[in-house]
């Protein structure tokens, strides 16, 4: 299922099945520079360098998945920049919970907007199944 963000002026950052990985994943990276704060989830550190992070949907979620379906978690909704000491488990540090990183794109976005994009994921058994009984 083709999943249509109900922010039309960010339709372009929600990958369809085949898209360039790389230059995909660079072109929602360039938007959360210019839309998001510079201050770190995991830590509240202030960001000079910041890491992609993908935070409701992680990669070893969708390792099964064929190449070409992977980009989908790669959009607005799942992505946030961290710092690299999050990213990398340094000083103690570690990234954003699943939990942390649902609550800001919630009130970035919506619950409802969120709870459709992660249903238009093709997960046999969706690993947030939980939280959309309870949520949407």
């Amino acid at each position: 299922m083709k999943f249509v963000p109900q922010y039309k002026t960010i339709a372009h950052l929600f990958p369809e099945e085949g898209d360039d990985f790389a230059a995909h994943r660079g072109r929602v990276k360039l938007w959360l520079l210019a839309h998001t704060s510079w201050e770190c989830p995991g830590c509240g550190d202030w960001m000079g360098i910041c890491h992609q992070h993908e935070g409701i949907i992680s990669r070893s979620q969708v390792q099964g998945w064929p190449v070409e379906r992977r980009v989908l978690i790669h959009t607005p909704y799942n992505c946030v920049l961290i710092c690299p000491a999050c990213n990398l488990g340094l000083d103690g540090k570690s990234p954003p919970s699943r939990a942390v990183v649902l609550r800001i794109k919630v009130e970035r976005f919506g619950e409802a907007e969120i709870a459709c994009w992660l249903r238009s994921l093709p997960f046999k058994v969706h690993p947030l199944r939980g939280w959309l009984e309870e949520h949407g």
